[in-house]
């Protein structure tokens, strides 16, 4: 039991590590090896695991260092995003259904676009991230690569909307969560006046989970030829391209953050 409990001692970060891993190490010594001292061990790692992965360690700032040095990659990600949109849109409009090459088509532009706007999220996440790595970004982006590249294969291979529907939730949650910790953040150090615009749009992003998880589990229904999901990922993505450019224009306005 003593070993196991050294092991699971192992899952904390490493930033909780260094910092209380000798005390933690001593305190450890003192107890019991028992399964309930194993337990809460345990449970710790992940609730500590989870302060980081939400943004709440000490790393927020040099997180926040790096997106303020790429703030002009969300920016690219949002025009993109705004141009993936407005296809959606004319997709879901079109009086007429669209020819199979024409459907193809859009499919394939989609997923260049998708995979484009996707690795600029990434490398916003990580470029020159010495300063520390948003991990939720990197989490956002990956999902719209996902989705781009299943765009480009629908045009082989047949794909459920379930699996879209669960990429976009996996982006509306992160980029809301960021969001949120990003307003939270320049709030308390009086960086930014507006971050209640952080705050507005990260509801709204966590807001769009329901639909599509509607959607998903079909309590919406689709009717045939009216092409819904194109218009709830339009609309989706519209919402997301603002998302950007706002999160963009806070993180180039605010004050260097190290």
């Amino acid at each position: 039991m003593r070993r196991l409990i050294e092991l699971l001692s192992e899952l904390y970060p490493k930033w909780w590590r260094e910092r209380y891993g000798p005390e933690f190490d001593a305190l450890i010594e003192d107890e019991r090896a028992t399964a309930r001292v194993a337990l809460n061990v345990l449970s710790g790692a992940f609730w500590m695991r989870m302060r980081t992965l939400l943004g709440g360690s000490p790393r927020d700032s040099r997180i926040l260092g790096t997106l303020t040095k790429n703030w002009w990659l969300l920016a690219l990600s949002g025009g993109i995003q705004a141009i993936i949109s407005a296809l959606y849109l004319i997709m879901q409009s079109e009086p007429t259904p669209l020819s199979f090459h024409a459907w193809n088509s859009m499919l394939v532009v989609l997923g260049r676009l998708g995979l484009t706007a996707g690795a600029c999220v990434i490398m916003a996440a990580l470029l020159a991230s010495r300063n520390g790595k948003c991990w939720l970004l990197v989490l956002n982006g990956s999902a719209l690569v996902v989705l781009g590249v299943i765009e480009l294969g629908l045009t082989r291979f047949g794909v459920r909307f379930w699996t879209v529907a669960m990429l976009v939730i996996l982006m509306a949650a992160s980029t809301g969560v960021l969001e949120l910790r990003m307003a939270q953040m320049l709030r308390k150090k009086g960086r930014y006046p507006g971050t209640w615009i952080l705050s507005l749009t990260s509801a709204i992003s966590v807001g769009f989970v329901l639909p599509f998880l509607a959607l998903a589990l079909r309590w919406i229904k689709i009717e045939p030829g009216s092409h819904t999901d194109l218009l709830w990922l339009g609309v989706y993505f519209a919402f997301s391209a603002v998302s950007m450019f706002t999160s963009a224009l806070r993180l180039h306005t605010a004050p260097a953050l190290s």
